[in-house]
């Protein structure tokens, strides 16, 4: 069980993350690296304000969510939250962040965000299903057998 500053911790670091974000824009991956005439195609407010608010709710999700179930006395992997919820939120964040970039595109690079966000699902899923399996411990004499 993870305890609870060390929640608070990651999910105050992602909190910070959205933060920067939104008062520094040029640090957002992406923008900084874009010619200054395509920057002007990109609505940098309503971008970062996208930002800015995916990270804050990652962030009050990863410290919310598992205190919730602490609170009601259910078992859960905290990890599952540590991983699920940045992978959610920055792929809802790569999803929104389309609809503020007016730069032409080509068809390969509009279906991207979407063809990435299904691959990140599906391999998230299939390693949640893997950890779900049980398997069998043996030991024989000193030594342990995990066939």
């Amino acid at each position: 069980m993870i305890p609870f500053y060390g929640l608070a911790l990651i999910g105050g670091i992602f909190i910070a993350i959205g933060f920067i974000a939104k008062a520094f824009p040029d640090s957002i991956a992406g923008y900084n690296t874009m010619s200054a005439e395509k920057k002007k195609n990109v609505d940098i407010d309503g971008l970062s304000t996208v930002g800015r608010n995916c990270m804050i709710i990652a962030g009050v999700s990863i410290i919310v969510i598992p205190t919730f179930f602490r609170l009601i006395h259910v078992q859960v992997n905290e990890v599952i939250f540590l991983m699920g919820i940045p992978l959610v939120m920055v792929s809802v964040l790569l999803v929104l962040s389309q609809k503020y970039d007016h730069n032409k595109k080509t068809t390969l690079e509009k279906l991207f965000p979407f063809v990435l966000v299904l691959g990140i699902f599906v391999f998230v899923g299939f390693k949640m299903l893997k950890t779900r399996e049980s398997f069998e411990v043996s030991i024989l004499d000193n030594q342990i057998a995990i066939p």
